[in-house]
This record gives C-alpha cells, structure tokens and sequence, in this order.
C-alpha cells in the first residue's frame, strides 16, 4: 500500500494508536492516552461524517478535551489512591529529632528522620511546644508533612 493511498480517517486511527501505544509503553502520565483516544475519536466520526473533514483538528481538540475530562478523575483515582492507605505505614511509629528551634502547635516545622529534613506538624493533643534536639514520634503522615507527638519521657516542658 502506498502512502498516498492511506485516507485521512487510517491516518487518524494510525495516529491514535501510536499515542496510546506510547502513553502505555514508554511515557506514561503524560498525557499521551487522551491525544490518543482523540485521534481514534476524530477517525471514528470523520469515518461517519465525511463533510466534517475541514474541521478535523477542531474535532480532535474537542475529543481528546472529552476524554481527558471524563478519564482525569477516574485515572487519577485509580493510580494514585490505591497506594495511599499503605505508603507510609513503615514512619509511623518512628522517631524524629526536632530540627527547627521551636515546634509549635498549628505551625509547619521541620524534623530530621532517617537523616533527611522532614516537614512536621505537632498533633493537637501533645504538648504546646518542643525545642531543637528534642525527640518525637510520628503518629500519621498528611501528604509530606509528618504529624508527631511527643515521645513519653524525651520533653521537658
């Protein structure tokens, strides 16, 4: 087959397929799955429709914007919330030293843990405040700030 012979519709549908071939294979979270899934959209209706040919990249902005707003939500469930309940499970429990001067309650601070400087928050029910130097225990982690309690003992206020 010829390349002049291939029609407009088998260059979208050919397009479609590489994009969601690379968003799979090579490059995922790019965004490759929705440019994709519009071009094999655009082959579809240009395939039904012939006389829509002179808005065909009209058409494939307006499909590959549909699925990017009917796929976000779901995709985005799917590959990121499945993990959260068990990524972090392995700090909680563990010990911080305090890094900045003062932790407050209801201010960002920072700890050192495992050797790396760590967002922190202390929780609502320790004490007022901790100074540098002064070992917590990490309770739950919100995002990448650490929530941390007092360890019995390691604060003298």
């Amino acid at each position: 087959m010829i390349l002049s012979e291939i029609s407009i519709v088998e260059w979208w549908l050919i397009a479609g397929v590489i994009c969601i071939t690379i968003e799979f294979a090579n490059i995922p979270n790019v965004g490759f799955l929705f440019l994709g899934l519009g071009g094999v959209s655009t082959a579809i209706i240009l395939n039904n429709y012939p006389g829509l040919l002179k808005y065909q990249y009209i058409i494939f902005g307006f499909a590959s914007f549909m699925w990017l707003i009917t796929l976000w939500y779901p995709l985005k469930f799917y590959v990121y919330k499945k993990y959260d309940k068990y990524e972090y499970s392995d700090m909680v429990g563990k010990e911080v030293v305090v890094y900045s001067n003062e932790l407050l309650v209801g201010e960002t601070g920072q700890v050192l843990w495992s050797g790396t400087i760590m967002n922190a928050k202390l929780s609502k029910d320790t004490i007022k405040s901790v100074h540098k130097g002064d070992i917590l225990r990490i309770v739950q982690v919100d995002g990448n700030v650490l929530i941390c309690t007092a360890r019995n003992g390691s604060v003298t206020n």
